[in-house]
């Protein structure tokens, strides 16, 4: 039995909470917590525009990893349009 996996078929992740990117890379998406919120505001400081930055960052790892805030800046726009859609419509 063949044991590798594709995109949409990872063990424990469901094709809602995954999003493939432009690059082939795989977005995961999970489900957060009050906490989350509360370490966001903290991330952002005195910058409110920065909070759903963070708290994307805090919730999304690529390829198995979590992003600072400005690695998810430097993702291509429709990438990154295409991830917060997908992340509010989850989350809020």
């Amino acid at each position: 039995m063949d044991n590798t996996t594709t995109p949409g078929n990872e063990i424990g992740v469901s094709p809602k909470n995954q999003i493939i990117l432009s690059t082939g890379q795989v977005a995961v998406i999970e489900e957060g917590e009050g906490s989350h919120s509360v370490e966001a505001l903290k991330m952002a400081g005195n910058d409110s525009s920065q909070y759903l930055n963070c708290l994307m960052s805090l919730l999304i790892t690529i390829d198995g990893d979590h992003k600072v805030p400005e690695d998810l800046l430097k993702l291509k726009l429709k990438d990154y349009t295409t991830l917060q859609s997908a992340f509010s419509s989850q989350n809020f």
